[in-house]
Parts: structure tokens; C-alpha cells; sequence
């Protein structure tokens, strides 16, 4: 998609890149140790909730839901693994349109 990916090996170091520098959209795995998926989430939406609403989370643990996890996780699109690139790449895709559609 000609973009540019940062990794973060954390949702701490995420939120610090967040704070620091300008993202278009961010994918964050559920379950992560420290901070996870969803406090990161919540934490975006403080700091940028435009930011907020071009996320989407990753997880391979769909066979355990959660009610409570699923209800934080409403109306964010959810990206199961093992990952179908061409998935990764629609949901990329209308998280930026979805942006474009804001402006």
C-alpha cells in the first residue's frame, strides 16, 4: 500500500511513539504484557480520538470472548490471526478511507 510501518514491542512504547509523532492508523495485538490492546485503545482515545477511531486490533485468541473485552472492542474492526494479508490490507485501507471521509 506504499505506507510506512513502525513497530512497537509494547503498548507503553506505542503510546510513546503516539505522543511523539504522527500515525494514520494503528494496529494493536488484544493481549499484550504491561499495557494491553484495550488500555492502550483507551488511552489513544484521551490523547487523539481521531487517532482512536482509525484502530483496529489484532488477536488470535477469538476462541476465548470475553463479553466484557468484546464490548470495549465495539465498532473497532478486529483482524484474527493467523493473518490473510489481503484482510490486514482492507482493513488498512478503511481506516484511512474513513479518515478521508473526516476531513
Amino acid at each position: 500500500l506504499g505506507l510506512k510501518v513502525v513497530i512497537a514491542t509494547s503498548g507503553n512504547q506505542a503510546l510513546n511513539l503516539i505522543r511523539t509523532d504522527r500515525f494514520d492508523a494503528v494496529l494493536t495485538d488484544v493481549r499484550m504484557a504491561g499495557m494491553d490492546g484495550l488500555a492502550l485503545y483507551a488511552a489513544i482515545r484521551q490523547h487523539d480520538p481521531i487517532l482512536a477511531e482509525r484502530l483496529a486490533f489484532v488477536s488470535g485468541d477469538v476462541l476465548q470472548r470475553d463479553p466484557a473485552r468484546a464490548a470495549a472492542m465495539a465498532g473497532r474492526p478486529l483482524i484474527e490471526k493467523p493473518f490473510d494479508p489481503e484482510q490486514v490490507r482492507a482493513v488498512v485501507r478503511d481506516l484511512l478511507d474513513g479518515d478521508r471521509e473526516n476531513d
